[in-house]
């Protein structure tokens, strides 16, 4: 917490002081000479220094939308930064399917995304007469950057220079091959798109991918409408879990109250991690890689609101009712 209040840039006499980030108030704005012991304490008439209160949950709403280089909140921070108030619980009863939010990722929503990937890398493999990959090796490659998957999974070179000019090749290659590729969705992925925007539930794409590119392939499938918000490369997310919060964030939703869509194992720890509920996409991976998954599905035509209330029936649901033990009156 002291570091994520010492990235806020508040300098000049911050302390933080039972859960509250206090600053020191300046009589004057003009400090040009300054005795040798610096700033001098203004103290007020019980000998006490003054102090002016910040309240921390204020101080993090006016920092949750800043940028990259400034900050970053955790699963914490955001639970509590958008948990909702006392109207929001309101309209949570008459509505309680808008409480949650959902966050979708590239491979669970586009079925043929890993071809074009295996697509690339086989070209590459042909101009550099290397080893032709497979899609297992693609698969294998997915938890490297590619640097290493050319190293670790494909086994073409250890030479570090020739490592970079075979990934800005297949660089290159992949944006060529992009423009042209015939993408294809999920079984039932627009209608299990236009449920969720009937009950008003907030939707969020995370990808590793540009926003041109994302929002070009949205726009021919005609379902950029559905999406709230993009979370893309431009956002410089390190990993699936920053760009999930990150989601959550431009959603203005608690990651507790999210359900990510999936289908890598990896993924769907670090949904859990972020205290999401986890849906995980059979496909490239079997359905006993998704053991710690909450739910697995082969398409979205499954799928209806009621599946998102039920993964969080148990948090949502009040307790029962249990009636009071009889008390003795004594006469």
């Amino acid at each position: 917490m002291l570091g994520f209040i010492g990235s806020l840039g508040l300098r000049g006499g911050v302390e933080r002081r039972d859960g509250v980030c206090c600053r020191r108030r300046r009589r004057s704005a003009l400090n040009v000479f300054l005795p040798p012991e610096g700033v001098p304490k203004v103290e007020n008439g019980d000998g006490e220094e003054e102090e002016e209160e910040i309240d921390l949950r204020e101080l993090r709403r006016r920092s949750a939308t800043t940028s990259v280089e400034t900050l970053r909140l955790g699963v914490d921070e955001l639970n509590e930064l958008y948990e909702p108030d006392y109207t929001d619980r309101l309209k949570y009863v008459l509505k309680p399917d808008e409480q949650f939010s959902t966050v979708f990722t590239w491979e669970s929503l586009i079925k043929n995304a890993r071809e074009l990937e295996l697509k690339a890398w086989q070209q590459l493999a042909e101009e550099e007469d290397l080893t032709m990959p497979t899609m297992a090796d693609i698969i294998r490659a997915e938890n490297f950057l590619p640097e290493m998957a050319i190293q670790r999974a494909f086994f073409w070179t250890s030479d570090w220079g020739k490592i970079k000019s075979l990934v800005f090749r297949k660089v290159e290659i992949f944006g060529t091959l992009f423009d042209d590729f015939e993408f294809e969705l999920h079984r039932g992925t627009e209608e299990w798109l236009t449920g969720l925007r009937k009950y008003n539930v907030p939707k969020c794409l995370c990808t590793s991918l540009s926003l041109e590119r994302v929002e070009r392939v949205l726009e021919d499938f005609k379902i950029r409408k559905f999406f709230h918000e993009l979370v893309t490369i431009e956002d410089e997310a390190e990993d699936f879990g920053q760009s999930v919060l990150i989601g959550c964030d431009k959603l203005k939703k608690p990651p507790h109250k999210t359900v990510a869509f999936c289908d890598r194992p990896e993924e769907i720890v670090l949904a859990h991690e972020c205290q999401m509920k986890a849906v995980a996409l059979i496909g490239a991976y079997k359905a006993y890689d998704f053991r710690n998954a909450d739910s697995s599905i082969s398409g979205y035509d499954v799928l209806g609101i009621y599946n998102v209330r039920k993964l969080f029936a148990e948090e949502t649901s009040s307790p029962e009712l249990q009636p009071e033990p009889e008390r003795e009156v004594s006469a």
